[in-house]
């Protein structure tokens, strides 16, 4: 009856909408048939469906359930309603046994993405090797997963075997449970939702060691290649051993006082010296403060030791209680493990990822995690904060990277809410819906920032950034002295640098359409970075996922990676590409195997269209983009001040020239991070409107390099600003990289209902406050605490400039 009354509701709310169009799916309809009343609830289910059809001319219904379970119970309708079911349109009867063809299709793409996998090349006459055509044959009828379960198990039976293994009666053998399988979106998406469950932590210490030894137990499955991990827990301690290092965790949860958590890290020491392991204490809050107290040395000896020591949050215990859960469910999808691979769930969390880092940083492989080296400070002598009663900004004198206010809590007595510099390299994101400030926000911490000699990008994409520029802004007159007072001093202390890319009338940036300095890096860096540019392009070329379209990426990054290490004068554009691709060159051939040569046709007419189409992106003329320059840093740069630079992508044209231009720019940036390791903040970029380039559901070309440059810009002192209406609307694999989150006002359910897996990390409630939070108002959500503030405004308030006042503003900073 639920899902009943729901749909009439339904229907009685499109129906007052007037003519929107309305689709309804309903899947799975048989799963009503085991509870009681089926026939009265599947009479029911569609006279409310009915009912929908009936008030809203322009809904379509579609039905669809198992064969028997609707012939049973066709007979409860009456024979208006059935004749309205199964006539104009009549039922579409699908089958689940597959035919020759279909089964020779999916298992030759199949055996493509294996062979593509291990580097094998095909032969185009032999695309079903190891399979002979009377074997699959057999097959015919037979359920998809069914076939596909066969071609598995003869798989695992030739890996054991080590040769092509033949049986009496053409079977394989059977062996394993697992094959390579292209993960897909859906599997993440699963885990998504799932991990936004409310899965609460364990309140026993012993139930938590025990979850997190299991957690650390199953990292080892995300590893490449994997890593066995015996984990046994025992009480508040676990005793683990990988690649031969043992380790001993113990959950150290008791207070300092009276040596309570003295005694449980001695504890620990002595069991992790009794097996000749490193000692790992884990914790669910913050460690005491370091220093000369006995609780301080006795964790200064864990770390003496070799040992290391974490700190789990509230949301790592929900995730790995939900990851528990997860699997059991989901395990036996042959989807799983190489999601597992990618996404790494488990370990990719700190806690996780410094045990294992105690062992993997010993062995014949990287760590996951490699610490960064440390960065030369920049002096700057001054930075900006607030009144808490005025709210107008003050001149205040830090110290370089230091603390500043970024506002005051509400209350009667309002505190400054401070914020460190460094805090940033960990990234940060502001939420809120349109109008509560979020990027009045962001602007108000980044000018701090470049108060402190931190150079900041901006990617402008509606012209109202590029204010800072305006002679006009500077030139206003300010009421309260303070403020004016604080704009003097921005303006004395930064550089700012308007470039508009596409456009040759400002300050055009020349973006190489293939990578410079590809034949100076790694093998495995140099195809990233190829694949990145080849995506780009294909995104400009309107290419799809579909199977012509990925097979023409995958040659046309190879180009790209061939044509990066020839040593070639000068920049390196489409010319180049077209004239490897048309001359089929011998190297080129050679790399991406027995191809069909219409690919590389296909190609070289893409692409020209591409040249033809685009001219205006693509061109080779002004500024060579770096890093350097959009910094500031070294020759580039202006002695005594920071660079804001801000890129206005309003002259690129269209949304698949600005998808293309800032996946190279990002992908460049997260290069450029990866040469510059630092524990401190060396610069920032603030991009608005995140969730464009890094969606939930969609994969545009700046979606892998967003999500690249967030990993390895934490090492780097890069911090990442995304400002978005949502966290719902960014893709969840940015959450475990972003660790401090702004929301202000959010006034749809929708988008509150997104937010529950960021708002379940709190250790307070803050759901019910978001909907009237006013103008400026914050939650500033940091590994589990909160604190609500009035946030500090910024110096300048956005305005939207003319694109000729832009290109003014862009001439004038190249001068």
């Amino acid at each position: 009856e639920g899902p009943a009354r729901m749909l009439t509701e339904l229907g009685r709310l499109v129906a007052a909408t007037g003519n929107g169009a309305l689709v309804l799916l309903v899947d799975q309809l048989e799963d009503v048939f085991n509870l009681d009343e089926a026939p009265a609830r599947f009479r029911l289910a569609i006279d409310a469906l009915r009912y929908v059809t009936d008030h809203v001319p322009t809904s379509v219904v579609v039905l669809a359930c198992l064969g028997d379970f609707y012939t049973k119970l066709r007979g409860v309708l009456a024979f208006p309603v059935l004749e309205r079911l199964e006539r104009d349109p009549e039922p579409v009867q699908l089958t689940a046994g597959r035919n020759l063809p279909e089964i020779e299709e999916v298992v030759a793409r199949r055996l493509q993405r294996l062979f593509d996998r291990e580097g094998v090349r095909v032969r185009e006459d032999q695309a079903l090797f190891p399979f002979r055509h009377e074997q699959l044959s057999a097959r015919v009828n037979q359920r998809t997963r069914d076939v596909l379960d066969w071609c598995r198990t003869h798989h695992e039976a030739c890996i054991r075997a080590g040769r092509i293994v033949e049986t009496n009666e053409g079977e394989p053998e059977t062996l394993g449970n697992t094959t390579y399988v292209e993960p897909t979106l859906e599997l993440g998406q699963a885990w998504n939702d799932w991990s936004a469950l409310a899965v609460e932590p364990p309140e026993e210490d012993a139930a938590k060691m025990k979850l997190f030894a299991s957690a650390l137990s199953q990292a080892g499955n995300e590893l490449e290649p994997r890593v066995a991990i015996r984990t046994q827990a025992v009480d508040i301690f676990a005793d683990s051993e990988l690649r031969g290092r043992a380790l001993t965790i113990g959950l150290c949860e008791k207070g300092p006082q009276r040596g309570a958590l003295g005694n449980q890290v001695e504890a620990l020491r002595k069991r992790a010296s009794e097996r000749k392991a490193l000692p790992v204490v884990v914790r669910s809050s913050e460690y005491p403060a370091p220093g000369k107290s006995m609780i301080a040395q006795k964790l200064k000896e864990v770390l003496q030791d070799g040992g290391c020591r974490v700190v789990v949050t509230d949301s790592d215990w929900r995730r790995m209680g939900a990851f528990e859960s997860f699997a059991v469910q989901h395990r036996s999808n042959p989807q799983f493990e190489p999601w597992l691979r990618i996404e790494r769930p488990l370990s990719g969390m700190n806690a996780i990822k410094a045990t294992l880092d105690l062992v993997l940083a010993v062995g014949d492989e990287p760590p996951l995690s490699a610490p960064p080296l440390p960065a030369q400070p920049q002096p700057v002598p001054s930075a900006v904060s607030a009144s808490p009663k005025t709210g107008a900004a003050v001149r205040l004198s830090v110290a370089p990277q230091a603390g500043f206010s970024i506002g005051f809590t509400r209350g009667l007595t309002p505190q400054s809410v401070d914020v460190a510099a460094k805090t940033f390299v960990t990234h940060a994101a502001f939420l809120g819906s349109s109008g509560s400030g979020k990027t009045t926000l962001a602007l108000s911490i980044l000018e701090r920032l470049l108060l402190q000699g931190v150079p900041v990008l901006m990617l402008d994409r509606k012209g109202d950034l590029a204010t800072y520029a305006s002679p006009e802004f500077w030139a206003l007159d300010a009421p309260d002295p303070a403020v004016a007072s604080a704009r003097r001093a921005l303006q004395d202390s930064i550089d700012v640098c308007v470039f508009t890319p596409g456009e040759p009338r400002g300050r055009p940036l020349n973006l190489p359409v293939v990578p410079s300095g590809l034949e100076e890096l790694p093998a495995h860096e140099r195809g990233i970075a190829a694949r990145y540019a080849a995506s780009a392009l294909g995104a400009m070329m309107g290419y799809r996922k579909s199977k012509s379209d990925d097979t023409r990426l995958g040659i046309l990054g190879k180009a790209i990676e061939l044509v990066g290490q020839s040593r070639v004068e000068g920049t390196l554009g489409i010319g180049h590409l077209v004239s490897v691709l048309d001359d089929e060159d011998p190297e080129l051939v050679a790399s991406v195997g027995k191809l069909d040569p219409k690919h590389f046709h296909a190609l070289v007419e893409n692409l020209e269209t591409l040249r033809l189409r685009y001219e205006h992106v693509l061109r080779a003329e002004g500024e060579r983009l770096s890093p350097e320059l959009l910094f500031g840093i070294g020759q580039d740069g202006r002695p005594g001040r920071a660079r804001l630079s801000i890129v206005s992508t309003k002259f690129l044209g269209d949304n698949a020239a600005v998808d293309f231009w800032v996946a190279r720019l990002l992908a460049e940036l997260g290069r450029w991070a990866s040469r510059r390791p630092a524990d401190s903040l060396q610069a920032a970029i603030f991009l608005d409107e995140a969730d464009i380039y890094l969606p939930a559901q969609t994969k545009p070309a700046t979606k892998e390099p967003m999500l690249d440059l967030l990993k390895r810009a934490r090492s780097a002192g890069l911090g990442v600003f995304l400002a978005t209406q949502s966290p719902g609307d960014l893709d969840y694999r940015c959450r475990d990289n972003i660790r401090s989150w702004f929301v202000g006002r959010v006034a749809e359910k929708t988008a509150v209902e997104k937010m529950k897996p960021l708002l379940s990390e709190c250790r307070i409630s803050v759901e019910s406050k978001l909907a009237t939070a006013k103008i400026g108002e914050f939650f500033k959500l940091q590994d589990g605490e909160v604190t609500e503030f009035k946030a500090t405004p910024s110096i300048m308030k956005t305005s939207q400039l003319a694109e000729d006042a832009i290109l003014s503003a862009a001439r004038e900073s190249l001068r």
